[in-house]
């Protein structure tokens, strides 16, 4: 039977259309998909850069947290400390920031924890520092209240040695010994005494001193040294060695002494009695006779030759 040409027709527009739905659908299906990876690429690319900002804050944090160990470096080189275990941790943390740079999985994994143990260390160590800042604070009062402590006891004891010197001076100068009732004599030849002002050569074979040591209580009982000076108009002191004459320290100087004589001082009002030969005539004119005990003047007297 022969096929009407309409329903040919209508077969073939059929099959196109079928064939134009399925292209469609296949298109459609390319679109979606495309829709879809771009939609996830843009995720990962977002994610990505998240993961990047993360990063870069964390290195970030790593590099504060550089800072701040350098800060304790200087701190506890201010504060006489060792710095060796803060140099190594400075040093390790340094070459974590390069390899976590570098792009190192493990050590980017690991980012959070090391932080936090960073956080934990840099805590610790602050806590030392303070700790450390308290007792050197604490030592520095010390320190100040014993050098003011020093300060006013060196200001006693300098008080005490002034002390101790004015009175070492008074004690000194009420020690001196005084002469009293002090009576010249001339003695001739013979042994016959002449007690005047004024003697003549003739009855001057001896020249007779005699005196008493005033009652001193402060002075020490021991021996002491005597001397005499017999001094003429021309203050020349008469001596010779040959006669008991000889030198003693005066005013930081030597002089010359007539006679020289020790005695054990005993605080009784002791007498005491020289007697100086000069061997020859004295010139005539007035003489001075000074008396020394342990170098201090005590006493002077003074007589005439005519």
């Amino acid at each position: 039977m022969a096929q009407n040409p309409n329903q040919k027709s209508g077969g073939k527009s059929s099959i196109f259309l079928i064939i134009i739905l399925v292209l469609l659908g296949v298109i459609g299906y390319l679109v979606y998909n495309k829709i879809v990876d771009s939609d996830k690429i843009e995720q990962q690319d977002s994610q990505i850069l998240e993961l990047g900002d993360s990063i870069q804050a964390k290195i970030h944090d790593l590099e504060e947290l550089e800072t701040a160990y350098q800060s304790l470096k200087l701190q506890n080189t201010e504060l006489g400390q060792s710095n060796d275990s803060i140099e190594a941790k400075i040093t390790e943390l340094q070459e974590y920031i390069k390899q976590v740079k570098a792009g190192n999985a493990s050590k980017i994994k690991n980012l959070n924890n090391m932080i936090a143990s960073l956080n934990k260390d840099l805590e610790a160590k602050g806590q030392e520092i303070i700790s450390l800042r308290k007792e050197r604070d604490s030592l520095v009062v010390q320190v100040d209240t014993l050098q003011k402590e020093k300060i006013v006891m060196n200001d006693s004891i300098n008080a005490l040695r002034t002390n101790r010197t004015e009175l070492e001076e008074k004690v000194a100068v009420a020690s001196v010994l005084k002469a009293e009732n002090i009576k010249i004599v001339a003695v001739n030849a013979k042994g016959k005494e002449f007690d005047k002002e004024e003697f003549k050569n003739k009855n001057l074979d001896k020249l007779k001193v005699q005196f008493t040591l005033a009652e001193n209580k402060v002075a020490r009982k021991d021996k002491k040294q005597m001397f005499i000076r017999v001094i003429d108009a021309t203050g020349k002191v008469l001596f010779d060695v040959a006669d008991g004459g000889g030198f003693f320290i005066l005013n930081d100087k030597e002089s010359p002494y007539t006679l020289k004589e020790s005695i054990l001082f005993d605080n009784t009002n002791q007498q005491i009695t020289f007697e100086y030969k000069k061997g020859s005539e004295y010139p005539s004119g007035a003489y001075t006779v000074e008396l020394y005990g342990d170098g201090n003047l005590i006493g002077t007297s003074s007589f005439n030759v005519k």
